[in-house]
């Protein structure tokens, strides 16, 4: 479609380009540089230019996109510029074609300047590209429009309006544009008041207000926050996180620095910590806002499916620190089910029969032993848990408050802390129906003399719990989560957080493991990690089988082993083998099966011969079995669900006659029925 010329914008707050001081083309702002600063293209020749401010500029266009392979940079613009300079040529006709494309429609639509990310930051200036991203946000919000072109989308493309059809089963073009699911773009989204969709021909398919309903079914943003009716700020923290979970970035650290406008923060950007950022990109939202869902992310169970457990095989698993046992996320990822998490704190204290105030406001400071915390914890039936002024729809998915129920954050004494102020607990706990609980559901009258006032909505059961009481308390929270792949901290600091592979280090080891850091292997995706591996001889050749337990720490739960090995049916030593399996049945209670051995396991040569896998890559899946998931925290029925592990070889550079080089990938599922 064709966009009607608008009147231009921008004549009287561009940087004169012969008089003014301010004028900067091409040379270096060093010396000028304020904050907020900004380069911008002119429109109608692609030039950069240098303003103070967005406020100086008097109204530009912006772009958001998917970054390609043939992005120009800063120093590119510059240099065809300098060549143009001589060869009279406009610099805009030898630009790529989405720069030329881009500001060829805003000068269409009125506009001397547009702002396009991958020309208008110097990359080579760690201190500008600092100060751009952490004021993105703002770059987004004070732009007058924002193009945001989905190369993948043809002009063609038609968005069903008025169906209510779940984003995966929508097949419309627009719905899938990778657009929607990189981690940038979420700001880019929500920060400017118009944004218009066009096409890989550069047609407009529409605005962000029209698609409100679309986008809110395809990213969780309701309609109400996009068309500008309510504000980011009246959306809790764990909500807003519940946004970004599905997104992703090309480098860790962009998972947290692409979110700080959403949540009004500014942290040092620093390139190489992986995700260290998203913790600090946490801490700093500790500090700056009040709104405690930050920490309401995991697994969620009703209060009375917890048990008390103080036997060894829990306690070890509450130090594993790997299945959310500490305050922090290690990624917006971790947040996937927290979409329906409110934050609702009393507006008036209360007070009990005897006058005493039932108020108080959660406090926070970040230690090196932990979060120091003063919070309100209740003690049911020996389960602990912090009452943070958490609700969660229920069945009826409405976020109205008479349609919700409280939730905690279950708590567990870390009986390894050392001598504090206070006691140190862990958070999450096992209970009778998973793995692993970080947050509890109270349904069931929790009272005493500074617990939750009874009678709001909460459901009582025959099995319930005796009735709680809260008190306030000084405690410390485990705060420091294993990073995982690229969580740029050296291995003295994290091989007791991961599971060690000694035998790789021999030079005659039959398998090596590409996803080896330090010494403890590291896999994707995110939630399956490595639990334990066999004991082996030393040297390790082969003839005793490596067994290797993974278990994934999110839905569908479930354990499976990877064994290696060398075939011994002949004399001499043969072939490498590698298989894998499921171990059915139900979780255990205690969250461990048996320690894995090698003695018990054979191999089949017709089948586990990696020589005969084509490409050295094969697919294991196990038979179906029953399960049961939630959605919006409630159960459904039953289904029948079938594992996937892919699991593929490689000669070793190395040693290419004798070594594999190992990968591990593709772990999953399908659902194949409901029972």
């Amino acid at each position: 479609m064709t966009w009607p010329h608008f009147v231009r914008h921008g004549q009287s707050g561009c940087t004169d380009r012969t008089h003014s001081p301010l004028s900067l083309e091409g040379k270096s702002p060093s010396a000028h540089h304020q904050v907020g600063s900004m380069w911008l293209l002119s429109t109608s020749r692609a030039e950069l230019k240098y303003f103070v401010s967005p406020e100086s500029v008097g109204g530009y266009a912006i772009l958001s996109h998917v970054w390609n392979e043939a992005e120009q940079s800063h120093q590119d613009i510059q240099a065809l510029r300098t060549l143009c300079a001589q060869t009279g040529q406009n610099p805009r006709d030898l630009a790529s074609d989405k720069i030329r494309h881009c500001c060829e429609l805003a000068e269409r639509h009125g506009y001397l300047w547009v702002w396009i990310d991958t020309c208008c930051i110097d990359k080579t200036s760690s201190a500008e590209l600092s100060e751009a991203i952490n004021s993105m946000f703002r770059y987004y919000a004070l732009a007058d429009v924002c193009y945001a072109y989905l190369e993948d989308v043809p002009s063609s493309a038609s968005v069903r309006g008025g169906r209510r059809l779940r984003p995966c089963a929508d097949r419309d073009p627009f719905v899938r544009s990778r657009w929607h699911s990189r981690g940038w773009t979420l700001q880019e989204l929500l920060a400017p008041r118009l944004l218009l969709f066009v096409s890989r021909s550069w047609d407009v398919l529409g605005s962000k207000s029209d698609k409100a309903d679309i986008l809110e079914r395809r990213s969780g943003i309701p309609a109400a926050v996009l068309r500008f009716e309510q504000q980011i700020t009246d959306v809790s923290i764990a909500q807003r996180m519940a946004w970004a979970a599905a997104r992703r970035t090309t480098r860790a650290e962009d998972e947290a620095y692409c979110l700080m406008g959403i949540f009004g923060v500014n942290i040092p950007i620093v390139y190489g910590e992986g995700r260290a950022a998203f913790q600090r990109l946490q801490e700093e939202i500790l500090r700056r806002h009040a709104d405690t869902t930050l920490f309401a992310w995991g697994r969620t169970v009703d209060l009375v499916q917890l048990t008390a457990r103080a036997d060894a095989a829990n306690t070890r698993r509450a130090h594993d620190h790997v299945d959310g046992s500490s305050l922090f996320a290690t990624s917006p990822a971790a947040f996937a089910g927290s979409r329906n998490i409110i934050y609702a704190p009393l507006r008036c204290p209360a007070e009990t029969s005897s006058g005493e105030s039932m108020g108080g406001v959660p406090t926070f400071s970040v230690t090196p032993h932990g979060v120091q915390a003063r919070i309100r914890v209740i003690e049911c039936d020996g389960v602990t848990v912090a009452d943070l002024s958490w609700r969660v729809a229920g069945r009826s998915r409405s976020l109205a408050h008479e349609d919700t129920v409280p939730l905690g954050l279950v708590l567990t004494p870390c009986f390894l802390s050392a001598d504090l102020a206070g006691p140190l607990y862990d958070v999450g706990a096992g209970s009778g129906s998973g793995p692993y609980a970080r947050l509890a559901r109270l349904r069931l009258p929790v009272c005493g003399p500074q617990g939750i006032v009874p009678g709001e909505g909460l459901e009582e059961s025959s099995d319930a719990p005796a009735p709680a009481h809260g008190t306030w308390r000084d405690v410390y929270l485990a705060n420091r989560p294993s990073l995982g792949p690229g969580d740029g901290r050296s291995p003295a600091n994290t091989d007791s957080e991961r599971v060690a592979l000694p035998v790789d280090s021999g030079f005659n080891s039959p398998f090596r493991f590409r996803q080896l850091q330090g010494r403890a292997l590291d896999i994707s995706p995110e939630n399956v990690i490595l639990c334990s591996v066999s004991e082996l001889p030393r040297p390790w050749t082969g003839i005793t089988p490596m067994v290797l337990r993974f278990r994934a720490t999110q839905w569908p739960y479930y354990t499976f082993d990877v064994i290696l090995g060398r075939c011994t049916s002949a004399s001499r030593l043969g072939p490498h083998w590698a298989t894998v399996r499921f171990l059915r049945g139900r979780y255990p209670s205690d969250g461990h099966w048996p320690e894995p051995t090698s003695a018990s396991h054979e191999h089949d040569c017709a089948q586990d011969h990696i020589c005969d896998w084509p490409g050295g890559v094969k697919t294991f899946e196990s038979v179906a079995e029953e399960s049961s998931y939630q959605v919006f925290f409630y159960p459904r029925p039953l289904i029948l669900y079938r594992r996937s592990v892919s699991v593929s070889f490689s000669p070793c550079p190395l040693n290419p006659v004798n070594a594999y080089l190992v990968d591990l990938g593709c772990v999953g599922g399908t659902i194949v029925g409901d029972i």
